[in-house]
């Protein structure tokens, strides 16, 4: 599996330009609606990570080969043996590939707001959540990695899905699940797997 995480901190004017010139005209319409600038920069960033990961992970299919979306937005590349996802939030675009079925999240920590954890998290992960925003994020990014991963997406009822802890790893009770993450200064990150 490969995992790429970008910062829009890292990139200039000219290199968004350069980097939208590359995307395919379907992105670029979809960037191109976004007033806000920084919106429209995460926009590319994202495009612009999954293609580096795929360049990485070394078995794109030949030609130029588009990211297309499912009707429910989950993206894939026709006639590739793997699967691919992206994320973004604030400052950040993460962007995973894998041989199994994979979902990815990204949370910057700059963006948390405790008040949220009612509207998503049970009862037990209340508990686990406590005044922690990074805890209330590794739930988050867990349940909407879980949800991409699926393809059900995050419209779902997110209480349904339960993350529990066990030691310091998060699991779900949905069997062949994997989950892996990063906790770092900046950001919350977590992909998972289904292992078939």
């Amino acid at each position: 599996m490969i995992i790429k995480i970008l910062s829009t901190d890292d990139y200039t004017a000219d290199d968004f330009e350069r980097m939208s010139e590359q995307m395919s005209p379907a992105r670029r319409i979809k960037a191109g609606r976004y007033v806000n600038s920084e919106a429209w920069k995460l926009c590319i960033l994202a495009d612009y990570c999954l293609k580096k990961a795929v360049e990485e992970y070394g078995k794109a299919p030949s030609g130029n080969a588009e990211i297309v979306y499912a009707p429910n937005g989950k993206p894939y590349i026709e006639g590739a043996d793997f699967e691919i996802n992206i994320s973004h939030s604030g400052r950040f675009a993460a962007a995973a590939v894998s041989v199994f079925p994979v979902g990815i999240d990204i949370e910057d920590k700059r963006r948390v707001s405790l008040s949220s954890a009612r509207k998503f998290a049970t009862e037990n992960e209340l508990k686990y959540i406590g005044d922690s925003p990074e805890r209330l994020l590794r739930i988050w990014t867990h349940k909407e990695a879980f949800l991409k991963c699926t393809g059900e997406g995050i419209c779902n009822n997110l209480k349904d899905i339960e993350i529990s802890p066990d030691g310091e790893t998060l699991i779900t009770e949905r069997e062949g699940y994997y989950f892996s993450g990063e906790v770092s200064q900046d950001y919350v990150v977590t992909v998972c797997e289904k292992k078939i």
